[in-house]
């Protein structure tokens, strides 16, 4: 099953949600929680997307972290629009 043309718009949320913790992250928040919090209270926000899981992790061994220190760090989100779930990452913090 594809993405109607109207979900499609609907899934640009999810990566929305990331640029935002992605922006705060920026501007000095290191702490996860805070950064998890941004995407879901994103995405609460949004009636199309229904929010699976939302995590702080490692780059290299993929384990959730709590504060974001001198590490590669992503921030992964999975959601649902309609019965489909996308998953969707962005890298926080690289290797100088």
């Amino acid at each position: 099953e594809l993405l109607s043309a109207e979900q499609r718009e609907q899934a640009a949320v999810i990566i929305n949600a990331l640029r935002e913790a992605k922006a705060a992250f920026k501007k000095g928040q290191r702490n996860a929680a805070e950064l998890t919090k941004i995407v879901e209270d994103h995405l609460a926000d949004e009636s199309a997307a229904r929010l699976d899981y939302v995590a702080v992790v490692d780059r290299e061994s993929q384990q959730p972290i709590e504060k974001i220190g001198d590490e590669e760090t992503l921030i992964l989100a999975a959601a649902f629009i309609g019965d489909i779930r996308l998953i969707d990452n962005v890298i926080l913090n690289r290797k100088q």
